[in-house]
């Protein structure tokens, strides 16, 4: 299913056309800065995190399933990036396609993402790299795994730069350059009194950046206000995902 703005980089030469479509947005980064807190609304989660909220122009690391992660990514782009477009860089060989009305539940607007599907995960961190260097982006996401020190501090230096937030997504997230690391797993959801599933349910662990060390709580969207919510604090992993859950966004 094709998303607006779709673009498609199987090859070296078509970064060309991504730095071109770049351009054609304005607003490149002229080297200064931007700085910036934004609270992500979650009052338990804010409290532990460095003057209250997420930094901007920083990159953020969130590991976990693919389903669970895409869906807590566009929980933060919908505070990080709420105008402009939102490059998302994944992997053609195993990128879960993102689904469009899953993408409007969770209150994000399809028309503002562009899509690259690289050939392998050195390309990935390559669009994520040049997307980074135009700031007039909402936001750059990549789906890279693994990925090195190296490349994450090259990704954490655009992205201060420019000022424009880097989310990057994986299995596995060990560079330990990043400003915080996540880790979400889908859990299941509530029960509700008709059939069907109940709003997507996810554990979530800051496992890096908070005051107080990691710490770990469980969310939960609301299909009907798009809004989320902290259910309860959680201080141990002894509760497991279970596949299948609604806590899944791709197709």
């Amino acid at each position: 299913m094709n998303i607006s703005g779709f673009i498609v980089t199987q090859h070296k030469p078509a970064f060309s056309e991504l730095r071109r479509q770049l351009k054609g947005l304005g607003g490149l980064a002229d080297g200064m800065p931007r700085h910036g807190i934004v609270p992500l609304g979650l009052a338990p989660i804010d409290a532990v995190l460095p003057q209250g909220g997420l930094a901007r122009g920083r990159l953020h690391g969130i590991a976990g399933e693919a389903g669970a992660t895409a869906g807590f990514a566009l929980f933060l782009l919908g505070r990080l990036a709420e105008s402009g477009i939102v490059l998302w860089c994944g992997r053609e060989r195993d990128r879960a396609p993102l689904y469009p009305p899953a993408l409007a539940a969770f209150g994000f607007d399809p028309a503002r993402l562009w899509r690259v599907e690289a050939r392998d995960n050195r390309m990935v961190l390559e669009a994520m790299e040049e997307g980074l260097r135009s700031a007039a982006l909402g936001a750059v996401v990549g789906e890279a795994d693994p990925v090195g020190r190296v490349e994450s501090r090259r990704l954490q230096l655009a992205a201060e730069t420019s000022g424009v937030t880097a989310l990057l997504l994986g299995g596995r997230i060990l560079a330990g350059t990043e400003t915080t690391r996540w880790r979400v797993e889908a859990m299941p959801s509530a029960a509700v009194p008709w059939a069907g599933l109940g709003g997507a349910r996810w554990r979530v662990d800051l496992e890096r950046g908070g005051l107080a060390g990691p710490r770990a709580w469980l969310m939960e969207h609301d299909d009907a206000t798009h809004g989320f919510a902290v259910v309860a604090p959680l201080g141990d992993r002894s509760a497991h995902p279970r596949r299948g859950t609604a806590g899944d966004i791709a197709a």
